[in-house]
């Protein structure tokens, strides 16, 4: 599996490409000011969206590949922030900060019971713990019931901020918290998650599986 690790100016880059070396994914990165205009993204299997500085809005061309592009697509904590507001969500400050600091993941039971999340069936009432590092987010009470969101968070944490967004339809998976810290339990599981996640949509591409 070919994918593209777009860096948004962070300092967890090789982290994440340190966390996913115990998976097949072999990760090309490109620092997102130096994306070419004719840059050809079809070269690669699936995207990710690095976490970053400052807000989705600052990354104008990362918002545009997710509206238009028809790979799949992970994102990290600003990759996370993104998502949302394509679907027209509310990111916005968040206080306190979280930086460095773990919270329990609440998994939504129902949602989670589909192929992708099969390595997380034992954990699912373990609350295991999750490393955040963000000033922004999207906080549960302010996913109204009409609106799309709904469906697509897969996870919260004890204050009830969003940490899993999951878009079977349109190939989109990120989350909220930081999957290849040090401070988040059994991150070797989650590697397995996008892995696999990656691996059923090119096949589900190539006619295999229908997921």
């Amino acid at each position: 599996m070919n994918i593209l690790l777009i860096d948004h100016d962070d300092s967890f880059i090789y982290n994440i490409k340190a966390w996913l070396q115990t998976t097949p994914c072999q990760l090309t990165i490109i620092n997102y000011h130096q994306i070419p205009t004719d840059f050809n993204f079809l070269e690669f299997d699936g995207i990710i969206l690095s976490p970053g500085p400052k807000s989705p809005n600052d990354y104008p061309r990362s918002l545009e590949l997710l509206k238009t592009s028809t790979q799949p697509i992970f994102g990290i904590c600003l990759g996370f922030q993104m998502m949302i507001t394509i679907h027209n969500g509310n990111i916005h400050p968040y206080s306190p900060v979280f930086h460095g600091k773990t919270s329990a993941l609440i998994l939504e039971d129902k949602k989670i019971n589909i192929p992708t999340f099969d390595p997380l069936k034992n954990f699912l009432e373990t609350n295991m713990l999750v490393a955040r590092y963000h000033s922004l987010g999207l906080k549960k009470e302010e996913i109204k019931s009409f609106s799309p969101l709904q469906d697509l968070i897969f996870a919260y944490t004890p204050d009830e901020m969003a940490m899993i967004f999951y878009d079977s339809k349109n190939q989109r998976l990120s989350f909220q918290f930081h999957p290849e810290s040090f401070l988040t339990e059994h991150s070797t599981i989650w590697a397995e998650i996008v892995n696999n996640w990656f691996q059923s949509c090119k096949k589900k591409k190539d006619g295999e599986i229908h997921v």
